[in-house]
C-alpha cells in the first residue's frame, strides 16, 4: 500500500473519476510517443518532478536522476552527459549537487510505463529540489526560477541533439529545440 494522501477514503465516484483521468492521460501520452517513434525512430522523454527537501536530513541534491529504467549500456554516455551539464547549472545562492539514485531511484509509474510500452527509448526520471519557490507561501522565486529554466532548457536541448546524432543518426542544432 502506498503513502496515505487522502484525509478520508475516496468514494467510488471520486475514485472512478480519478482513474478515468489517469487513463485519459496515458492514452494521450501513448499517442504522442507513438507519433514520435513514427517520425524519429526513438525519443527522449523527461519525467520531471520537484521534491520537498525540508524534512530530509543533510544536504539533499539539487538534481537527482533516477536510473532504474534507463538502459545504461545503451544510454550511459547520454546520461553522463546530462548529469555533467546539469551540474554546471548555476543558481544564485544555491549549491548544485547533481546525483543519480540518491533521493529516489526512478521507479515511478510514468518511467515504468515508458519503459514497458516504448522499449528502446530513453526516459529521464528527474527530481528537482524545490529551491525555486517558497512552498508554504506558494510563491515562486524568479531569481532562482529563471536561471533554472534557462539552464535546464539549454541542457536538455544539448542532450537531445546528442541523442538525435548518436541514436537516430540525425544531425540537429540545439536551436531546433527552441522552436
Amino acid at each position: 500500500m502506498g503513502k496515505k494522501v487522502w484525509r478520508r477514503p475516496l468514494s467510488d465516484v471520486e475514485r472512478n473519476g480519478l482513474l478515468a483521468h489517469h487513463g485519459s492521460y496515458y492514452r494521450i501520452v501513448t499517442e504522442l510517443l507513438t507519433a514520435l517513434v513514427k517520425r524519429f525512430g526513438n525519443f527522449v522523454f523527461v519525467d520531471l518532478h520537484s521534491y520537498n527537501y525540508a524534512r530530509i536530513a543533510g544536504s539533499p541534491p539539487l538534481f537527482n536522476m533516477g536510473s532504474h529504467y534507463i538502459d545504461t549500456m545503451r544510454y550511459g554516455e547520454l546520461l553522463d552527459h546530462l548529469l555533467v551539464k546539469m551540474a554546471d547549472i548555476e543558481l544564485p545562492g544555491i549549491e548544485n549537487r547533481t546525483v543519480c539514485n540518491e533521493v529516489f531511484r526512478g521507479r515511478g509509474y510514468q518511467a515504468e510505463f515508458v519503459h514497458l510500452n516504448f522499449p528502446g527509448n530513453l526516459c529521464y526520471p528527474l527530481e528537482i529540489k524545490k529551491v525555486f519557490m517558497d512552498e508554504r507561501a506558494l510563491v515562486a522565486n524568479p531569481e532562482v526560477m529563471e536561471p533554472m529554466i534557462r539552464g535546464l532548457t539549454e541542457t536538455f536541448a544539448e542532450n537531445g541533439a546528442l541523442f538525435s546524432e548518436r541514436i537516430n543518426g540525425m544531425q540537429v542544432s540545439i536551436n531546433d529545440f527552441y522552436h
